[in-house]
C-alpha cells in the first residue's frame, strides 16, 4: 500500500513498547551485525566517501546508532526510545547529539543536513508521510537521504492494514506499517529522487524483503509537475 492513513497515537505507543521488549532480547553483537550490513550496502552504492564534517541524521537510530559508522565529527541521533536505549544499554551509545523526540517534528533549522538514514524506521513511526515531510524539509539542496525498509508481498501487507485498525492494542506488535516494494517506491517518489536502490537480505523475516534506497531532492522541473 503506497499512501497510509495513520494510526492514532496510543497504537503508537503501544508499538513502542513493543519495540523495547524485543530490543532487550536481543545482544549488542547481534544488532551491530545487522546494521553493519547496511552501512556495507550504503558504502558500496554511495558513489565516494563522506567527507569527515560531514552534517548526518540518523532517524530512528535504535541502540546501535549506524550513524557513528560513519565517523563524522558532526552526527545527531535521533530516537524516540532513547532514554531507553541508554538505561539499557549504559556507555554503549557513541558521542554525538542525541534528540530522544519523534521524527514528525524535529526542532531543526531547514537545509540543516547533509546526509540523512532512516534504516528500518519508516514502518514504525507515527505517521510516515509527515516523516518524509521533515526529511526534505532538513535535507541539504545536494543532501543524500538512504532510506531501508522490510517490503511485503500485497495480500500480506492488506491484512496487515486490517489488522491494526480492527484488534485490540494488546494485539499490536511493534511494526506499524507493511509497505509492499511498489507501495515504498510510489511513497518515496512523491517526496525525492530515487538514485539507486539495492536489496538486501532478511535472514529472519518469513515472506519479507529488505530494500535500500538511495534517494536526493527532485529536479525543480518535477517538483512544478506535481
Amino acid at each position: 500500500m503506497a499512501h497510509h492513513k495513520p494510526l492514532e497515537r496510543p497504537r503508537w505507543s503501544a508499538s513502542q513498547k513493543a519495540e523495547i521488549m524485543k530490543l532487550q532480547s536481543h545482544g549488542m553483537d547481534e544488532l551491530h551485525a545487522r546494521a553493519g550490513k547496511r552501512y556495507d550496502a550504503i558504502i558500496h552504492a554511495l558513489p565516494k566517501p563522506l567527507p569527515i564534517d560531514t552534517s548526518i541524521l540518523d532517524i530512528g537510530c535504535g541502540a546501535v546508532c549506524t550513524g557513528k559508522l560513519f565517523n563524522s565529527s558532526n552526527t545527531t541521533y535521533l530516537d524516540p526510545l532513547l532514554d531507553n536505549f541508554k538505561r539499557s544499554f549504559p556507555g554503549e551509545l557513541p558521542n554525538g547529539e542525541f534528540i530522544a523526540g519523534i521524527a514528525e517534528d524535529i526542532a531543526k533549522p531547514d537545509n540543516s543536513y547533509d546526509f540523512i538514514l532512516c534504516l528500518n524506521t519508516l514502518s514504525f513511526v507515527l505517521n510516515p508521510e509527515l516523516v518524509l515531510h521533515e526529511i526534505k524539509r532538513l535535507l541539504k539542496t545536494d543532501g543524500t537521504f538512504v532510506i531501508s525498509i522490510m517490503t511485503w508481498p500485497e495480500l500480506f501487507a492488506r491484512f496487515h492494514y486490517l489488522k491494526t485498525r480492527i484488534f485490540s492494542l494488546g494485539e499490536l506488535q511493534s511494526r506499524l506499517y507493511c509497505y509492499t516494494y511498489r507501495g515504498i517506491k510510489n511513497t518515496l517518489q512523491r517526496h525525492f529522487e530515487i538514485i539507486d536502490e539495492i536489496q538486501l537480505h532478511a535472514e529472519t523475516v518469513p515472506l519479507a524483503q529488505e530494500w535500500m534506497f538511495i534517494c536526493q531532492h527532485q529536479e525543480p522541473s518535477r517538483n512544478n509537475e506535481s
